[in-house]
């Protein structure tokens, strides 16, 4: 959390920040991925941690380093099934965060960075327990219902203690209306909880326009893709099913409502008109 921390820091300059930020890689590979992304690209193809930083801001690379976080967790799952939910669940976490500070923005409560941070964090409890249920279950092949149910059985952490171990003790006591920003913002994610359906997820959803949610959910995605590493850009081709970059971990479709490629599509249309 040490770039995170410092991007909340105005005392921090931006040729600190750009240091700290080359010399993680994941942060600045993640950067750079979104920089040279075709929503958010801006001319040159980006190749500088610099470049990047300039063109996204600190709120970005802020946003990015706690998703790094999200992201070792992923990489610390063992097993075919497990590691198929904790992809999910980062993608969903992803999802859910964005829609949380869209979400404080329009209704204007709560600080809207807080806020996206608490919804990419709000599924550590179930990370720990999926971490638990692996444990229990050792290396054997095992369907992912045999996980899930595991994992519906376990007594989580509190939030609390796991956002004190992670260095964010600011976060660990959320106020009722951050809260109530981030169940929310379920009744608009497409990126489903692999474990289990929140009861957000019936409501109509009606505080934000239909064409600003599939922007956002556009938004999420290419986040997630550029997490993983995948091509982000063949999210808007006719062909590109299949098409990620070498190393890029694509997990199976979880339960949506719009299609992931149909909302990027949307987006860069809408994008174009302005």
């Amino acid at each position: 959390m040490t770039i995170r921390n410092a991007a909340e820091d105005p005392d921090v300059g931006a040729a600190v920040l750009e240091h700290m930020v080359s010399v993680e890689p994941n942060v600045a590979a993640t950067l750079i991925r979104l920089a040279n992304s075709s929503l958010l690209r801006r001319g040159a193809p980006v190749e500088a941690v610099r470049t990047a930083v300039q063109l996204l801001g600190t709120g970005e690379v802020r946003a990015v380093a706690s998703q790094v976080a999200m992201l070792q967790l992923v990489h610390s799952t063992q097993g075919k099934s497990a590691r198929w939910i904790a992809e999910n669940l980062l993608w969903h976490a992803i999802s859910v965060s964005t829609f949380a500070e869209a979400l404080a923005i329009e209704l204007g409560e709560g600080d809207p960075y807080r806020v996206a941070t608490l919804g990419l964090f709000h599924e550590l409890p179930t990370f720990h327990l999926l971490a638990s249920a692996q444990r229990q279950l050792g290396t054997v092949d095992v369907s992912i219902a045999q996980v899930v149910e595991r994992v519906a059985g376990g007594s989580p952490r509190s939030l609390e203690l796991l956002m004190q171990d992670i260095g964010l003790p600011q976060l660990a006591a959320p106020r009722r209306d951050e809260w109530m920003l981030v169940d929310l913002a379920h009744a608009y994610s497409a990126r489903a909880n692999p474990i289990a359906m929140h009861a957000a997820e019936d409501l109509p959803g009606d505080q934000l326009e239909p064409q600003r949610i599939d922007r956002l959910q556009a938004q999420a995605d290419v986040v997630y893709w550029a997490l993983m590493g995948g091509d982000m850009n063949a999210l808007t081709g006719e062909h590109a099913e299949t098409s990620v970059q070498e190393g890029a971990a694509e997990p199976e479709r979880p339960q949506v409502r719009p299609t992931w490629r149909a909302s990027v599509r949307r987006w860069l249309s809408w994008a174009g008109e302005d």
